[in-house]
């Protein structure tokens, strides 16, 4: 249920299965970038099982991840802190030298295909594709390691050891909302745990959109 793909000086680690066991996260398309070795695009990790709400394994959640949620729910149904019900089934539709696509069928009315494409000089395109019949709230999340940082528009611009990475995301057809949030301290959103009861602050990048269909992209 793990894949990679490796460029140059950078990979990309993708997540999507058809689960055998129970799930510990619903993470269904999740996307980790390394590049020039420094972690851009992370995943939350735990923090804590059997803290106060919302930490009380809040970060198994699919909004915590670096995917697309529909409708403020997750790709499955949480019933306790460690039990999931309804799992999504992950289905890998290709997976070439410079390219993967999967799917995951989470959100029952709703179609989500991810495309990862490598290209030249360690850059990366990732594409979501979200079909229905009827208008939903789709959302597009990435959380970034925790670094000084500018935002332009639409864009992010990190600074590490001296280099600037530069993420960006958009639509190609309708208007989004764009969002950056670091370490809020009213949500789970803009934290990582490196390790269990661990917390520390990350970036977050979201942008929302109300329609029936959405190609969201997603440029490193």
């Amino acid at each position: 249920g793990t894949y990679l793909l490796r460029n140059t000086r950078s990979h990309a680690i993708l997540r999507c299965t058809d689960f055998t066991a129970r799930p510990s996260h619903a993470d269904q398309l999740h996307v980790d970038l390394w590049i020039h070795g420094h972690n851009l695009a992370i995943d939350a990790g735990t923090y804590l099982y059997s803290g106060q709400s919302p930490w009380r394994n809040g970060l198994a959640h699919t909004s915590a991840h670096n995917t697309v949620t529909v409708d403020n729910k997750d790709q499955m149904t949480m019933v306790s802190r460690f039990t999931w019900t309804n799992w999504s089934k992950g289905k890998v539709l290709k997976h070439e030298k410079n390219l993967w696509q999967g799917e995951h069928d989470g959100y029952k009315l709703v179609s989500h295909k991810r495309t990862v494409i490598m290209l030249d000089d360690d850059r990366w395109l990732v594409v979501d594709n979200l079909v229905a019949q009827e208008s939903h709230h789709y959302a597009l999340h990435w959380l970034l390691g925790d670094t000084s940082f500018e935002q332009k528009d639409k864009s992010v611009l990190l600074s590490l050891d001296g280099i600037k990475y530069k993420v960006q995301v958009g639509m190609t057809e309708g208007k989004g909302n764009f969002s950056l949030v670091r370490a809020d301290s009213n949500s789970m959103r803009g934290w990582r745990s490196r390790y269990y009861g661990h917390k520390e602050p990350a970036i977050s990048m979201m942008l929302e959109a109300n329609q029936p269909q959405v190609a969201f992209w997603s440029f490193f």
